[in-house]
């Protein structure tokens, strides 16, 4: 007999900021998902709510099957695995992961707890510091509190970089150089977030990056690859190519940097219980490596680094994306 396909729910879009880069990047391993599996599209919109081809539904169980539950129509879509494309807030935070769970549908990539720990960037910095993992020195802000901007001239000084703590892909963050830019940046990142970051920002730098990649018996810590960017790598650097931004899966660094930047990745996938795939970025100024933050869910659109980084290693994009999917299913 011919075995059946199994189907793969493609979550994309979501809640938050980052929704944009999910859809390219669904638009781009779709087809790849399609050549050995059922691709059942998912697409939450910025309200919320689950969409099949317009019809509203939810991720539920039913009679031990995972699946998504149409409530206008009846019908039940059972799934062997998702692959949550979701970036960000409402995307690589655990909050989806934590449905899927409830609905006993397996998945690809980070579960509830590491999710949620490596979105926001001061627990990962503290996670860093707990495992002697070099990190900038920084100020954790909350919305409310009191003279924020005075509290950064004096601990962090000019000039800085102030984020959001719980946002990805630059957005909402600012370099500040002088403080007739502070109180802007401020105000732009507490708009999209109660908890913002402040650190020094470092006028010359390298941003170096590692891919994990761990499915089917396979882990994988990639060599050390590159983004170089003339200037701030902000969401248009990033995502609509501009700047003279240029990706390489392989940065001219010599092997204490790449060895030493992958014994740093390696041990916080330890511990920190990072499943399936993640991006972990770092900052080379001189001779000294600064761990930045992780992405749980890396950006799969055509300029993005983790599949190069991965395809560098010998796994092509598409084995890369059933690999993942063999192992959620298993």
């Amino acid at each position: 007999m011919k075995e059946t396909r199994k189907t793969v729910a493609l979550i994309y879009g979501g809640r938050g900021y980052e929704s944009e880069v999910s859809l390219r990047g669904a638009g781009n391993i779709r087809p790849i998902i399609e050549k050995k599996y059922n691709c059942l599209p998912v697409f939450i919109d910025k309200e919320g709510r689950w969409l099949i081809e317009g019809k509203e539904l939810f991720p539920t169980n039913i009679r031990g099957k995972g699946g998504f539950f149409c409530p206008k129509s009846g019908e039940f879509f059972a799934v062997d695995c998702a692959f949550p494309l979701l970036h960000g807030d409402f995307g690589e935070d655990g909050v989806v992961q934590g449905s899927l769970e409830c609905a006993s549908v397996p998945y690809v990539g980070c579960d509830v707890s590491g999710g949620a720990v490596c979105r926001d960037k001061a627990f990962l910095k503290a996670a860093a510091k707990e495992l002697n993992i070099p990190t900038l020195p920084y100020l954790l802000a909350i919305k409310g509190e009191g003279d924020i901007a005075e509290r950064a001239e004096r601990e962090i000084g000019y000039p800085m970089f102030v984020k959001p703590a719980r946002l990805g892909s630059s957005v909402g963050a600012s370099p500040v150089r002088n403080e007739s830019e502070l109180s802007g940046a401020l105000d732009l990142a507490f708009s999209l977030c109660d908890r913002i970051i402040i650190e020094p920002l470092l006028n010359s730098k390298r941003e170096l990056e590692c891919g994990y990649f761990g499915a089917c018996g396979l882990e994988i810590f990639t060599s050390v690859g590159e983004i170089i960017c003339q200037g701030f790598y902000d969401y248009e650097s990033k995502y609509e190519h501009r700047g003279g931004v240029h990706v390489s899966a392989v940065a001219e660094v010599d092997n204490r940097v790449n060895r030493k930047i992958k014994e740093y990745s390696k041990r916080l996938v330890r511990f920190l219980g990072i499943r399936s795939l993640s991006r972990i970025d770092f900052f080379l100024s001189g001779d000294e490596i600064y761990f930045n933050e992780i992405n749980t869910m890396p950006g799969f659109t055509g300029g993005s680094l983790y599949a190069r980084l991965i395809s560098a290693e010998g796994i092509s994009e598409d084995k890369l994306i059933e690999l993942l999917i063999q192992d959620a299913i298993s």
